[in-house]
């Protein structure tokens, strides 16, 4: 199997991750006041996601098991 989409995906996951973290420093009032950080927040954590449920798919896949058919299922296989 080619690892490649999996190494590009969790480097995708590593990057929101990093975002994430550096906006972990913000307060509360920070954060809740302030619209872009909150759809950024929002977004790499949607980002993130999406590449794990990719990864999930991708091993699937591979592994000739049938990809579910709901997204909750890729996690549970």
């Amino acid at each position: 199997m080619d690892t490649t989409p999996i190494v590009a995906r969790l480097t995708v996951i590593a990057n929101s991750v990093n975002a994430l973290l550096e906006m972990q420093e913000l307060t509360h009032d920070e954060f809740v006041h302030d619209w872009i950080i909150r759809t950024s927040v929002e977004r790499n954590f949607q980002v993130a996601i999406q590449a794990a449920l990719d990864i999930g798919s991708i091993i699937l896949a591979a592994s000739r098991v049938q990809t579910p058919g709901e997204y909750r299922d890729i996690f549970r296989h």
